[in-house]
């Protein structure tokens, strides 16, 4: 009895232990325009900790919503590429998210960025029993004026005219 008590005790403390999300960091914002959408991000990838793992990320930071390639997706004009999303929090999560909705939004015909922010929230929420770590922006033009959307983890979402997502949010928003 006593080996089996010291068995589960040891196996209770691995499993406690045991946690699928890793923050690798990442500070994404846009600001909403009259005209335009304006789109930040660092482009750092860290462990969780004082790693830097890249200094020049980018490919799952800021990324068009219609899988539309661009040169350089930091000096994009939004009013020619359409909807984007900027994404921070778990590296291998916010790039599954980016997968699922190019492949979702390309299998539609795109109506706007209304529906790409209610598409984004729906793949959220969909994913709520083991939700994406991704904390996303997402931002374009709505007719000829600009829109920006916030999330949460499972989909919650609002549209504001200054977003700001990841891990510096509390310290930029003040």
């Amino acid at each position: 009895i006593l080996l089996l008590l010291l068995f589960f005790t040891s196996f209770s403390s691995v499993l406690s232990k045991f946690d699928p999300y890793q923050i690798n960091g990442g500070l994404v914002t846009a600001i909403a325009g009259p005209t335009y959408v304006i789109f930040a991000t660092d482009t750092r990838l860290t462990d969780g900790g004082y790693e830097i793992k890249s200094r020049s990320y980018t490919s799952s930071r800021l990324w068009n919503a219609l899988g539309e390639s661009t040169d350089d997706a930091l000096l994009t004009d939004v009013t020619s590429q359409g909807t984007f999303v900027a994404s921070a929090g778990c590296a291998a999560d916010c790039e599954a998210l980016k997968r699922i909705v190019q492949t979702e939004l390309s299998a539609r015909s795109f109506l706007g960025v209304s529906n790409a922010a209610t598409l984004l929230g729906q793949v959220l929420y969909s994913k709520r029993s083991f939700p994406f770590y991704s904390f996303c922006v997402l931002g374009g033009l709505k007719g000829k004026r600009g829109a920006v959307y916030v999330y949460d983890a499972i989909g919650s979402f609002e549209q504001v005219a200054v977003g700001c997502a990841g891990t510096g949010r509390e310290m930029m928003q003040h």
